[in-house]
């Protein structure tokens, strides 16, 4: 569904950055908190991506390293963590960008009533053309063998 994914997504990496920011800041080791928030985030594909992140993260990788490969976080969330990386404040990265993916998740939802309003009004105006066919359609044909 066109509208219904990018919100769903938006939904799930916006979770996934809140609660990782909260785990971070308050401590909790990098590889359970990515597994908190694979878990929180319910979406499977950013739970795999969290459990091979977790593998980099035990081997030592940075964090941005482990967000680079998986296709389900926007590029805005790996470079916001590599430069935050660099500076030391990545629990602040991850607040900032759970809060854009949240508010992209509100546009995307905005959208949504006003498509669908548009489909109710086509469905409708199909349904008033079937019926003023089924309507006129035997006159016609009564017409026919009438004249």
């Amino acid at each position: 569904v066109p509208f219904l994914g990018p919100c769903l997504r938006a939904a799930a990496v916006g979770r996934f950055t809140r609660i990782l920011a909260a785990a971070l800041g308050r401590g909790v080791p990098v590889p359970d908190a990515l597994t908190l928030a694979g878990l929180a985030s319910g979406n499977a594909a950013v739970q795999a991506a969290a459990d091979g992140m977790r593998r980099g993260a035990l081997e030592g990788g940075a964090l941005s390293a482990g967000l680079e490969p998986h296709r389900v976080f926007p590029r805005t969330l790996v470079w916001f963590v590599s430069l935050a990386e660099g500076r030391g404040d990545v629990v602040a990265a991850l607040r900032e960008i759970a809060r854009l993916e949240e508010e992209k998740m509100e546009r995307a939802g905005a959208v949504l009533p006003v498509a669908v309003s548009i489909l109710g009004v086509g469905l409708g105006a199909l349904l008033v053309a079937l019926v003023a066919w089924a309507t006129l359609m035997p006159l016609i044909s009564l017409v026919d063998m009438l004249g």
